[in-house]
Formats: structure tokens, sequence, C-alpha cells
């Protein structure tokens, strides 16, 4: 039996055009690979790059079906809407850029 690279999960997803990133470490912002990131930094922290929406103009991470952070909108008839996100960032992202219109006129 062999052992799988550990990065093979990431150098699938690569060639299959998935967006891939990476940080050296998690002070640093995530960034975009090229084929060549995998050789130069090996022993980086890699993931799947999230799936996003534009809201008002900002990127966000697109909401889940289930998760743990939820945002709730009042749709103004009686009904609410609860988003999820998997983490109080992405939660955080998602409410600063729905309130980005009424900050920007105040």
């Amino acid at each position: 039996m062999t052992t799988q690279h550990p990065l093979a999960k990431y150098l699938h997803a690569y060639a299959n055009g998935e967006k891939v990133e990476q940080r050296p470490n998690q002070s640093w912002p995530w960034a975009r690979v090229t084929l060549r990131d995998f050789a130069d930094a090996p022993t980086a922290e890699y993931r799947i790059a999230p799936e996003t929406i534009t809201v008002n103009g900002v990127e966000c991470p697109k909401p889940a079906t289930v998760g743990s952070f939820g945002v709730r909108i009042d749709s103004g008839t009686g009904g609410t809407t609860t988003f999820y996100f998997g983490s109080e960032d992405d939660r955080r992202a998602i409410y600063d850029a729905l309130c980005k219109p009424f900050k920007e006129g105040v």
C-alpha cells in the first residue's frame, strides 16, 4: 500500500480547476496558489477556497445550509430568514456587507 502525498487533495482540486489557497502561517492572509507554490511552499497551510457571493459590492463567504453562526434577516412582511456560516469571521463579513449601505448613508 502506498502513502498518499500530503497535498494530494489540493493538487487534484487545482488540476480540476478548483480555486486553492495557501498561507505560510496563521498570521498571513489566504492567497490563491499557482502550481509552483506547491513545490516552493510544501509546508504551508492549504485549503480549497470557499465559495463566495457579492453583497453590496463586497465579496463574502457563501452561506451554508447549516452552521453555528447565523444572521437573521427580517423580510418586512412578518417573516424572517436565517443564513448560516461556519465561522464567526464569515458571519461578520456578511453582516458588515449587509450594513454597508446604511453606514455609507450616514
